[in-house]
């Protein structure tokens, strides 16, 4: 039997489903043009889908508009760390230097674009003015900021919590506890042994629950497999991360040996090992800034990742993979 060939359609399976569940959830921000960010930090469309997005439009010469930001401020640093919600300015304004100065004096821990526009949610005729997205991408409410606020807190709670990735949409009913386990990075070998013995149960409804979980486990690890070994191809720190991880999850199980394959094949090159690194830092330095604000000392911690990814950019021997990763990492940390 061909395990390659299986993982690879399996991969490619999950990919249209998730392509098809993409389409028809479409989120906030589809179609924005993100071009002029005059504060804060970068965001991809694709990466806050799902999350509750509190969207404002607003004007740096607006007194009522100034008066909202400690409001949002706020509510970005109690929920932004849930990785369910975010604050999303757009200064309407023509104004953006002074908008950059007030955001920075403020200490504005959420992103900021000059002129953003939705299709879905227009501006209106006066500012400030929000629109407040539930994590389908519904708007869930709309008006003055200050009547929006205290309506956060209940959308971020209704934001749902899948029971497992490996398992999707399953809902056990006899094995709801060890079905919480099945966490990717954590050992799962001793849960899906409990699971394999459960398959001989007498009980006829726990022994088809157990061969189900097992089923959506099994396709899990090969979508995860032919995935790494795709990144492995052109985002190999990303492969390097998900690789490690699979062979954490997988420990003493059959498949551990081809997890730890594919990830001895990217440890062995160290600009790979240095820009997983690298990017494990942006990564941090990011969702500070998401939580805390712009600081000087998050501008010097840029700085120096800056530093160290040029340095790397000018060794030899790099793959085009690493430069092209390297690139959109220091790109990332532009106005950081």
């Amino acid at each position: 039997m061909n395990y390659d060939r299986i993982a690879e359609t399996l991969a490619v399976t999950m990919v249209l489903v998730s392509l098809g569940a993409a389409a028809a959830a479409a989120g906030p921000l589809d179609g924005a043009k993100l071009t002029t960010r005059i504060h804060g930090p970068r965001i991809n469309p694709q990466d806050i889908k799902g999350r509750v997005i509190f969207f404002e439009y607003w004007g740096s010469h607006c007194p009522p508009c100034r008066a909202s930001f400690p409001h949002l401020v706020a509510l970005q640093k109690r929920f932004a760390p849930t990785r369910k919600f975010t604050v999303i300015a757009s200064h309407v304004q023509a104004d953006a230097q002074a908008a950059k100065t007030f955001c920075a004096s403020q200490k504005v821990n959420f992103p900021v674009y000059q002129q953003l526009r939705l299709k879905n949610a227009p501006c209106g005729r006066g500012i400030p003015s929000a629109y407040l997205f539930d994590h389908t991408g519904k708007i869930a409410a709309k008006g003055h900021p200050a009547g929006l606020y205290g309506k956060v807190a209940s959308l971020v709670k209704a934001v749902p919590n899948p029971l497992s990735t490996m398992i999707g949409d399953l809902e056990p009913k006899h094995f709801r506890l060890l079905a919480k386990g099945l966490v990717p990075g954590r050992a799962i070998g001793p849960s899906v042994l409990a699971l394999e013995r459960a398959t001989k149960s007498t009980i006829d409804t726990q022994a088809k629950e157990a061969k189900a979980i097992l089923e959506r486990i099994h396709d899990w690890i090969a979508g995860e497999l032919a995935r790494t070994k795709q990144l492995s191809k052109s985002q190999p720190t990303k492969a390097l991360q998900a690789a490690d991880r699979l062979v954490r999850t997988v420990r003493g199980m059959p498949e551990e040996k081809e997890a730890a394959q594919v990830l001895k094949s990217l440890k062995n090159d160290p600009n790979v090992r240095v820009l997983a690194m690298i990017a494990k830092d942006v990564e941090t330095l990011r969702r500070r800034i998401e939580v805390r604000g712009q600081s000087k000392a998050a501008r010097m911690t840029a700085a120096r990742l800056k530093r160290r990814i040029e340095i790397l950019l000018k060794k030899d021997g790099l793959t085009e993979a690493v430069k092209t990763e390297a690139g959109e990492l220091l790109k990332s940390l532009e106005g950081a």
